[in-house]
């Protein structure tokens, strides 16, 4: 656990490895959109990190990029969210089911 330098000053597990700071959340959205970011514990076991797409291996810092649940980085594909879910399978949840289906 590490705390973010920004004004809000929170406690946090997100460490940025391109900067090499703890983000929050905040940050994370506002500041490190296009970084590569995962827990303080990872950068510890392995601090290094590829800055391309894991999908197409193009750098992230080329296009518009999508951040993952799982805070990987992705480009942003040319179309629209079928094409992501056609991308990364599993890793995009589908829309929810209502109960019973």
């Amino acid at each position: 656990m590490g705390l973010c330098k920004c004004p809000k000053r929170k406690v946090t597990n997100l460490f940025c490895f391109e900067h090499r700071v703890n983000v929050c959340e905040h940050c994370l959205v506002a500041n490190h959109a296009k970084c590569i970011v995962q827990s303080y514990l990872q950068w510890l076991q392995d601090s290094d990190y590829n800055p391309n797409c894991r999908l197409c291996n193009i750098p992230l810092a080329s296009r518009e990029t999508t951040r993952l649940v799982c805070y990987g980085e992705a480009l942003a594909p040319r179309g629209d969210q079928a094409s992501l879910r056609g991308q990364l399978g599993d890793w995009f949840p589908g829309p929810p089911q209502a109960a019973g289906q």
